[in-house]
């Protein structure tokens, strides 16, 4: 019994060191002023200006986001992108500081976007909150992944471009989180892609809607709005914004260590 329990806690240290790996290589020591240099205007979004077809802003595929990412004005940074998302935006908060795109705490939580079958997610603050990762569900339980780094300045980016930034010669750089991995194909794409166990957060780290939105009023009383504010006001100036929940049959990180 002593035997199996210490297994099963060098396994957890692990693969927790896998992932917070992964954290630091993502966001390493970059501080939200450089996300915010690295992140330069236009802020907001106008689809009517842009005369496109508004249901651009409700993608559902990866490669139904990469149609909105090209429709919109350059330079695009995650803050414009988000704004020119249709309402009401269902969303899921979390906490988790356990991830390559980690929250930092409950004033700037992860944020996951839940257009079913497509999630996707962001953080307001630190090095990673200029990615924007993309998990598309093909069950309940299980996602291709992909992700993006922002701003973008080519007119156009090609689908290949978020399977890319995962892609590695033997697995992507998902897997060390996300097991259970494996290569399929995706329309339109003929590269690598990958496919692996889908996550949601444990719901002791769950933050509401109305609590973050608390964000949104202290960034107006700031007299400069810095990238995180506009990151937020990404989120709230647009419209309604609600709580979605994960599907129940998804695992947690903890719930994976049973398969």
């Amino acid at each position: 019994m002593k035997a199996s329990l210490s297994i099963f806690f060098t396994l957890t240290f692990f693969l927790f060191m896998s992932c917070e790996t992964a954290e630091k290589i993502e966001s390493g020591d970059a501080t939200n002023s450089i996300a915010q240099q690295e992140n330069p205007g236009p802020y907001e979004c106008n689809l009517t200006d842009l005369g496109i077809n508004q249901s651009l802003g409700s993608p559902t595929s990866i490669t139904e986001a990469i149609e909105l990412i090209n429709a919109l004005p350059r330079p695009l940074n995650i803050p414009c992108f988000l704004s020119a998302l249709n309402r009401p935006l269902k969303v899921n908060l979390t906490n988790s500081g356990r991830s390559a795109q980690p929250a930092k705490g409950n004033d700037n939580p992860r944020i996951f976007i839940m257009n079913d079958p497509l999630i996707m997610s962001v953080s307001v603050e630190g090095g990673a909150s200029v990615l924007l990762e993309f998990a598309e569900l093909t069950s309940d339980q299980r996602s291709i992944k992909g992700e993006l780094h922002f701003p973008i300045y080519e007119q156009v980016i090609a689908l290949a471009a978020p399977f890319e930034r995962v892609a590695s010669e033997s697995a992507s750089k998902c897997s060390g989180c996300h097991i259970q991995e494996s290569k399929v194909t995706y329309p339109g794409y003929s590269g690598d892609v990958y496919e692996s166990l889908a996550m949601k957060p444990m719901n002791g780290q769950k933050i509401t809607v109305s609590n973050f939105k608390l964000e949104s009023y202290k960034c107006d009383m700031l007299q400069e709005i810095d990238y995180r504010c506009h990151m937020i006001y990404g989120i709230f100036n647009h419209g309604e914004v609600v709580h979605e929940d994960f599907p129940i049959a998804m695992l947690t990180f903890f719930d994976s260590f049973g398969l």
